[in-house]
C-alpha cells in the first residue's frame, strides 16, 4: 500500500545479516466489531489482524511463513489474552494466501470481491479508503459528506466512474487458544474446495500459470 497502518500495535522486523528486509504489522482491524464475529465471545482486545506484511525478494524462500510462525509462538507465550490472529489474502490482485497456509493458518472464507474498485485514472481504491478519506473522495469527485468519514454507496461510486474489480478476498485465521481452535475448526474450508478462479499467485491465476508451464515443457 505504500504506507504503514496507523492503528497497528505490534511491529516485527525480519533481518538478514543484520539488515532489515521484511516487516509485519499487527493490530486491530478496520472494523473490530465486525472482526469479533469471526470467533464469537472474543474480548475486544482478544485478537490481532495482520495489517501489513512486506518482504523483499532477497530473503530466503518461506521467510514469510517462518516469521509468522515465530510471531504466533511468541504471542502464545507472552500474550495469552490474544486468542487468535486473522489475515486476508487479496485474490483479486495478488494471491490466494499460500504463505498463510504454510504458516498453519486455517482457511475460513473465500468470497467475491466487494471492496476494491478501479478508478477512472487507473488506480485501485477500496471502499473503506473512500469512506474514510475526504481527500480521496474529492479526488474522485464524490460527495464529501462534510466530515472525515462519510457513507458512499456503490451506486455513487459507479456514477463517479469507479468499477468494482472482479476477483476474491480470502480469509485465514490462526487459533492461539483451545476455545478459538474449536470454533475455527468448525468453519474451516479445505483449499481443495476453493473456487478454481479464486486461486492466484503473484497476481496471476494458478490455472493460467499451469497452462504456461505445460506449453513451455
Amino acid at each position: 500500500s505504500g504506507r504503514p497502518y496507523s492503528k497497528s500495535q505490534l511491529h516485527v522486523g525480519a533481518f538478514l545479516a543484520g539488515d532489515l528486509w521484511g516487516a509485519i504489522q499487527l493490530g486491530p482491524g478496520i472494523d473490530t466489531s465486525h472482526s469479533l464475529a469471526i470467533v464469537p465471545g472474543t474480548a475486544w482486545t482478544g485478537y490481532l489482524e495482520i495489517n501489513r506484511l512486506a518482504f523483499a525478494e532477497a530473503l530466503p524462500r518461506c521467510s514469510e511463513s517462518r516469521s509468522l510462525g515465530v510471531i504466533f509462538r511468541a504471542l502464545a507465550r507472552h500474550a495469552p489474552w490474544i486468542e487468535w490472529v486473522v489475515s486476508y489474502a487479496d485474490a483479486t490482485q495478488c494471491g490466494d494466501g499460500a504463505i498463510y497456509r504454510a504458516a498453519g493458518m486455517t482457511l475460513t472464507q473465500c468470497r467475491a470481491n466487494s471492496t476494491l474498485y478501479r478508478a477512472p485514472d487507473g488506480s485501485v481504491v477500496s471502499d473503506v479508503g473512500i469512506r474514510s478519506s475526504r481527500a480521496l473522495r474529492r479526488r474522485l469527485g464524490l460527495t464529501d459528506g462534510g466530515g472525515k468519514v462519510a457513507y458512499v454507496s456503490h451506486r455513487e461510486m459507479l456514477a463517479a466512474g469507479l468499477r468494482r474489480l472482479t476477483g476474491y478476498q480470502v480469509r485465514y485465521v490462526r487459533a492461539l487458544s483451545d476455545r478459538a481452535r474449536g470454533i475455527i475448526e468448525s468453519v474451516a474450508i479445505s483449499y481443495g474446495a476453493m473456487r478454481a478462479d479464486a486461486r492466484m499467485v503473484r497476481g496471476e491465476s494458478r490455472s493460467e500459470q499451469a497452462c504456461f508451464l505445460a506449453e513451455d515443457s
